[in-house]
């Protein structure tokens, strides 16, 4: 876990801020928590980016 500092073409290409969320992969264990979770994740995603963007 942590912040890596790579180049993806999803972010690099784009004239505005951008985010890339990985909140977990569909092969592993994390999808029960995706299907029961994936709105409240959603939601707390949301919420945070616009935390970020009303502290400009």
């Amino acid at each position: 876990m942590g912040v890596f500092l790579l180049i993806f073409c999803v972010l690099r290409n784009t004239t505005m801020p951008a985010v890339l969320v990985e909140t977990g992969f569909i092969d592993s264990a994390d999808t029960q928590i995706l299907t029961t979770h994936g709105d409240d994740i959603a939601r707390a995603i949301a919420r945070e980016m616009t935390d970020y963007r009303q502290g400009f």
